[in-house]
Protein backbone atom coordinates (compact mmCIF):
# COMPACT_ATOMS: atom_id res chain seq x y z
CA UNK A 1 0.00 0.00 0.00
CA UNK A 2 1.24 3.72 -1.11
CA UNK A 3 0.90 4.97 2.43
CA UNK A 4 2.23 8.30 2.08
CA UNK A 5 -0.55 8.46 -1.21
CA UNK A 6 -3.07 7.79 0.79
CA UNK A 7 -2.05 9.92 3.82
CA UNK A 8 -2.04 12.92 1.25
CA UNK A 9 -5.45 12.26 -0.76
CA UNK A 10 -6.97 11.66 2.80
CA UNK A 11 -5.74 15.24 4.55
CA UNK A 12 -7.50 16.86 1.19
CA UNK A 13 -10.38 15.03 1.51
CA UNK A 14 -11.11 15.59 5.32
CA UNK A 15 -10.99 19.42 4.76
CA UNK A 16 -13.37 19.18 1.92
CA UNK A 17 -15.81 16.81 3.62
CA UNK A 18 -15.74 18.98 7.05
CA UNK A 19 -16.54 21.96 4.61
CA UNK A 20 -19.71 20.30 3.52
CA UNK A 21 -20.80 18.76 7.01
CA UNK A 22 -21.02 22.10 8.02
CA UNK A 23 -23.20 23.62 5.18
CA UNK A 24 -25.07 20.57 5.22
CA UNK A 25 -25.86 20.60 9.15
CA UNK A 26 -27.40 23.86 8.78
CA UNK A 27 -29.32 23.66 5.65
CA UNK A 28 -30.90 20.32 7.55
CA UNK A 29 -32.32 22.02 10.46
CA UNK A 30 -35.65 21.71 11.15
CA UNK A 31 -36.55 18.80 7.94
CA UNK A 32 -37.73 15.59 7.66
CA UNK A 33 -36.22 12.08 7.27
CA UNK A 34 -35.93 12.33 3.15
CA UNK A 35 -37.37 9.86 1.01
CA UNK A 36 -34.64 10.90 -2.03
CA UNK A 37 -31.19 11.04 -1.38
CA UNK A 38 -27.96 12.05 -2.64
CA UNK A 39 -24.84 10.91 -1.52
CA UNK A 40 -20.91 11.80 -2.14
CA UNK A 41 -17.75 10.53 -0.71
CA UNK A 42 -14.25 9.40 -1.06
CA UNK A 43 -11.46 7.58 0.02
CA UNK A 44 -8.87 4.73 -1.55
CA UNK A 45 -9.08 1.57 -2.81
CA UNK A 46 -6.68 -1.54 -1.94
CA UNK A 47 -6.04 -3.81 -4.83
CA UNK A 48 -6.56 -7.91 -4.22
CA UNK A 49 -5.59 -11.35 -4.65
CA UNK A 50 -4.16 -11.13 -8.63
CA UNK A 51 -5.18 -7.08 -8.89
CA UNK A 52 -2.19 -6.42 -6.38
CA UNK A 53 0.35 -8.14 -8.67
CA UNK A 54 0.08 -5.25 -11.29
CA UNK A 55 -1.49 -1.77 -9.45
CA UNK A 56 -0.93 0.04 -6.09
CA UNK A 57 -3.50 1.34 -3.48
CA UNK A 58 -5.07 5.16 -4.98
CA UNK A 59 -7.25 7.28 -4.63
CA UNK A 60 -11.51 6.90 -5.45
CA UNK A 61 -14.49 9.52 -5.82
CA UNK A 62 -18.23 8.49 -5.50
CA UNK A 63 -21.45 10.05 -6.04
CA UNK A 64 -24.62 9.05 -6.41
CA UNK A 65 -28.78 9.41 -5.26
CA UNK A 66 -31.38 6.78 -4.35
CA UNK A 67 -34.97 6.49 -2.77
CA UNK A 68 -35.68 4.98 0.40
CA UNK A 69 -38.39 3.18 0.38
CA UNK A 70 -38.89 2.74 3.93
CA UNK A 71 -36.21 3.45 7.30
CA UNK A 72 -35.02 0.33 6.68
CA UNK A 73 -34.72 0.01 3.15
CA UNK A 74 -33.53 1.82 0.06
CA UNK A 75 -31.58 1.74 -3.61
CA UNK A 76 -29.22 3.86 -4.48
CA UNK A 77 -27.24 4.29 -8.07
CA UNK A 78 -23.55 5.49 -7.94
CA UNK A 79 -20.87 6.66 -10.05
CA UNK A 80 -17.37 5.57 -8.68
CA UNK A 81 -13.86 6.02 -10.16
CA UNK A 82 -11.40 4.30 -8.71
CA UNK A 83 -7.54 5.44 -9.72
CA UNK A 84 -5.19 2.14 -10.08
CA UNK A 85 -1.49 3.32 -10.22
CA UNK A 86 1.05 0.75 -12.16
CA UNK A 87 3.26 -0.74 -9.55
CA UNK A 88 6.76 0.40 -10.07
CA UNK A 89 8.79 -3.08 -10.86
CA UNK A 90 5.84 -3.53 -13.44
CA UNK A 91 6.74 -0.08 -15.35
CA UNK A 92 10.09 -0.31 -15.60
CA UNK A 93 10.02 -3.99 -16.61
CA UNK A 94 7.75 -2.45 -19.94
CA UNK A 95 10.34 0.53 -19.86
CA UNK A 96 7.20 2.45 -20.09
CA UNK A 97 7.67 6.14 -18.67
CA UNK A 98 4.03 6.82 -17.66
CA UNK A 99 1.38 3.63 -16.95
CA UNK A 100 -1.88 4.55 -16.19
CA UNK A 101 -5.02 2.48 -15.35
CA UNK A 102 -8.25 3.69 -13.78
CA UNK A 103 -11.58 2.07 -13.00
CA UNK A 104 -15.04 3.78 -13.65
CA UNK A 105 -18.11 2.02 -12.91
CA UNK A 106 -22.23 2.63 -12.88
CA UNK A 107 -24.19 0.62 -10.66
CA UNK A 108 -27.43 0.20 -8.84
CA UNK A 109 -27.58 -1.24 -5.65
CA UNK A 110 -30.21 -2.09 -2.81
CA UNK A 111 -29.24 -0.64 0.95
CA UNK A 112 -30.48 -2.36 3.69
CA UNK A 113 -29.96 -0.11 6.80
CA UNK A 114 -29.56 -1.82 10.92
CA UNK A 115 -30.40 1.02 13.26
CA UNK A 116 -27.71 0.66 16.55
CA UNK A 117 -29.14 1.74 19.66
CA UNK A 118 -28.88 5.28 19.56
CA UNK A 119 -30.82 6.63 16.40
CA UNK A 120 -28.19 8.92 15.44
CA UNK A 121 -26.13 6.07 14.72
CA UNK A 122 -26.30 3.17 12.13
CA UNK A 123 -25.00 0.62 10.52
CA UNK A 124 -26.12 -0.77 6.71
CA UNK A 125 -25.39 -3.72 3.95
CA UNK A 126 -24.89 -2.45 0.27
CA UNK A 127 -24.52 -4.69 -2.72
CA UNK A 128 -25.48 -4.65 -6.37
CA UNK A 129 -24.44 -4.95 -10.22
CA UNK A 130 -23.46 -2.45 -12.86
CA UNK A 131 -20.83 -1.59 -15.55
CA UNK A 132 -17.51 -1.09 -15.16
CA UNK A 133 -14.96 -0.13 -17.34
CA UNK A 134 -11.08 -0.46 -16.65
CA UNK A 135 -8.96 2.04 -19.14
CA UNK A 136 -5.08 1.55 -19.39
CA UNK A 137 -2.42 3.18 -21.07
CA UNK A 138 1.66 2.71 -20.84
CA UNK A 139 3.55 5.66 -22.66
CA UNK A 140 7.07 6.36 -22.82
CA UNK A 141 9.22 9.46 -24.16
CA UNK A 142 11.19 9.88 -27.81
CA UNK A 143 12.57 11.99 -29.88
CA UNK A 144 11.34 13.21 -32.73
CA UNK A 145 13.17 13.35 -35.21
CA UNK A 146 14.02 16.43 -37.11
CA UNK A 147 11.86 18.50 -35.09
CA UNK A 148 14.60 21.34 -34.16
CA UNK A 149 12.91 22.59 -30.38
CA UNK A 150 12.46 26.33 -30.95
CA UNK A 151 11.07 28.57 -28.21
CA UNK A 152 7.92 28.09 -29.20
CA UNK A 153 7.72 24.36 -28.01
CA UNK A 154 8.39 25.71 -24.45
CA UNK A 155 4.24 26.18 -23.86
CA UNK A 156 4.12 21.74 -24.41
CA UNK A 157 7.46 20.36 -23.20
CA UNK A 158 9.32 20.61 -20.29
CA UNK A 159 12.60 20.89 -21.97
CA UNK A 160 14.80 20.01 -25.07
CA UNK A 161 16.90 17.20 -25.61
CA UNK A 162 20.46 17.39 -27.46
CA UNK A 163 18.02 19.84 -29.06
CA UNK A 164 15.69 18.17 -30.23
CA UNK A 165 11.74 17.78 -29.21
CA UNK A 166 10.73 15.54 -27.00
CA UNK A 167 6.82 13.55 -27.43
CA UNK A 168 5.29 10.21 -26.20
CA UNK A 169 5.07 7.33 -28.02
CA UNK A 170 1.91 5.13 -27.14
CA UNK A 171 3.09 1.63 -26.07
CA UNK A 172 -0.21 0.17 -25.51
CA UNK A 173 -4.09 1.49 -24.64
CA UNK A 174 -7.09 -0.02 -23.98
CA UNK A 175 -10.46 -0.33 -22.49
CA UNK A 176 -12.38 -3.56 -20.78
CA UNK A 177 -16.24 -3.06 -20.47
CA UNK A 178 -18.03 -5.45 -18.48
CA UNK A 179 -20.85 -6.26 -16.44
CA UNK A 180 -19.33 -5.97 -12.55
CA UNK A 181 -20.97 -6.75 -8.90
CA UNK A 182 -19.86 -5.29 -5.28
CA UNK A 183 -21.19 -5.64 -1.81
CA UNK A 184 -20.29 -4.08 1.47
CA UNK A 185 -20.87 -2.21 4.65
CA UNK A 186 -21.05 0.66 6.58
CA UNK A 187 -21.73 2.82 9.51
CA UNK A 188 -23.60 5.83 9.62
CA UNK A 189 -23.54 8.75 11.85
CA UNK A 190 -26.52 11.42 11.58
CA UNK A 191 -25.60 14.94 11.84
CA UNK A 192 -27.79 18.06 13.60
CA UNK A 193 -32.02 17.41 13.33
CA UNK A 194 -32.20 17.14 10.00
CA UNK A 195 -31.95 13.94 7.04
CA UNK A 196 -28.03 14.58 6.39
CA UNK A 197 -25.38 11.72 7.60
CA UNK A 198 -22.17 11.30 7.86
CA UNK A 199 -20.76 7.46 6.90
CA UNK A 200 -17.80 5.05 6.53
CA UNK A 201 -18.09 2.09 4.60
CA UNK A 202 -15.55 -0.56 3.09
CA UNK A 203 -16.73 -2.14 0.01
CA UNK A 204 -15.27 -5.21 -2.63
CA UNK A 205 -15.38 -4.32 -6.25
CA UNK A 206 -15.49 -7.38 -8.69
CA UNK A 207 -14.99 -6.69 -12.38
CA UNK A 208 -14.41 -9.55 -14.32
CA UNK A 209 -12.03 -7.44 -17.02
CA UNK A 210 -9.86 -8.68 -19.95
CA UNK A 211 -6.72 -10.96 -18.94
CA UNK A 212 -6.82 -9.62 -15.37
CA UNK A 213 -9.91 -9.50 -13.47
CA UNK A 214 -10.20 -6.46 -11.61
CA UNK A 215 -10.42 -6.95 -7.67
CA UNK A 216 -10.77 -3.82 -5.26
CA UNK A 217 -11.50 -3.50 -1.50
CA UNK A 218 -12.48 0.51 -1.33
CA UNK A 219 -12.60 2.37 1.73
CA UNK A 220 -15.17 5.64 1.43
CA UNK A 221 -15.55 8.66 3.72
CA UNK A 222 -18.97 11.05 2.81
CA UNK A 223 -21.80 12.55 3.13
CA UNK A 224 -25.44 11.60 2.08
CA UNK A 225 -28.39 14.01 2.75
Amino acid sequence: MNRKFVAKFVSKFVTVISFMILAGSIAAQGQDERKWTVNVGGGFGVPVAGTSDYVDTGGNVVAGGGYNFSRMLGVTGEFMWQGLPVRDNNRLQIGALNAKSNLYSVTGNILVRMPIGDRRIGAYAIGGTGWYRRSDSLTRSVLVPGTVCVPAWNWWVPVCVNGLVPAEQVLGSRSSDVLGANGGMGLTFKVGEGGMKVYAEARFHYAPTEQVFTRVVTSTFGVRF
